[in-house]
């Protein structure tokens, strides 16, 4: 079994913004936890960064969507790996991801990976 802890350590990424609340999130899945960070250049001009976290079949993205930091979690696809939080999705194939708030009826922000 592998124990998550999402704490306040984020401090110097895009996901600081976590830092600022008092809560932590322990979690103990089975499996073994792996992380990988991501920076992504946008088309709305924001820089974001992802922090995948893949524990057995539970797999989380941290992101800041651009209303403040959020918690997404992975759902079935067809295609790519897609996480969604409240009315967000974000959905990577490859290098690109999605960005979008299917509630808003905006288009929707398109992201490729790049050098932080």
């Amino acid at each position: 079994m592998a124990a998550l802890w999402i704490r306040p350590a984020l401090a110097g990424t895009a996901l600081a913004a976590f830092a600022t609340g008092a809560l932590a999130l322990d979690l103990d899945l089975p499996g073994e936890a792996q992380r990988e960070t991501i920076g992504y250049a946008c088309s709305d001009e924001v820089r974001r960064t992802a922090e995948y976290i893949n524990i057995g079949d539970n797999s989380l993205a941290l992101l800041n969507p651009g209303d403040g930091a959020r918690l997404f979690v992975n759902v079935v696809a067809a295609s790519g790996a897609k996480y969604v939080s409240g009315s967000s999705v974000w959905w990577t194939k490859g290098a690109e991801a999605t960005l979008e708030d299917e509630t808003a009826g905006t288009q929707a922000v398109t992201c490729r990976e790049s050098a932080s």
